[in-house]
């Protein structure tokens, strides 16, 4: 029980972590090959890189932060660009350790589904024809496979 609430904590800090920190960030070039604006929240790979590459501009909330046309410093443009990669990397990190939290959530669900499937009073209730489950009337034997059901799931429960 204790790994199941660990993963799903996680969880719940990934997807916070993921939305609390995410920018708007988005990177505007035009394709060579095609003449068609591409748009991307991550940078191309020869962002700021000094490598001949389309122009790419960078917006931020809708706000111009940087123009690969514009000429800056050798340490400014290898700032920006680890910038944005580091970026990039911390955000699949984050949905890499999101995918994880959520498949160890699935794994437990499913561990969980098959305890309960596999208790005595699953077997009880599977066994029970649906056609005479509730008779009118209960007669003594009734009374008593019911009383040692409710002992069971009490016995299951820990209560």
């Amino acid at each position: 029980m204790r790994a199941f609430l660990k993963a799903r904590w996680a969880i719940g800090l990934a997807i916070l972590c993921a939305t609390s920190t995410a920018s708007a960030r988005m990177y505007q070039w035009v394709s060579p090959a095609t003449g068609s604006t591409q748009l991307s929240g991550e940078p191309p790979s020869w962002y700021r890189s000094g490598n001949d590459g389309p122009r790419v501009l960078v917006f931020e909330n809708g706000y111009l932060v940087d123009d690969t046309h514009i000429r800056v410093s050798p340490s400014r443009s290898r700032a920006l660009r680890s910038a944005a990669f580091d970026e990039l990397n911390r955000r699949r990190t984050l949905e890499a350790v999101e995918r994880i939290a959520q498949g160890q959530a699935r794994k437990k669900d499913k561990q969980l589904a098959a305890e309960q499937e596999s208790s005595p009073i699953a077997r009880t209730v599977a066994d029970v024809d649906t056609a005479d489950a509730l008779p009118d009337e209960l007669d003594a034997a009734a009374i008593a496979r019911l009383k040692s059901i409710i002992a069971e799931f009490d016995k299951s429960t820990g209560q």
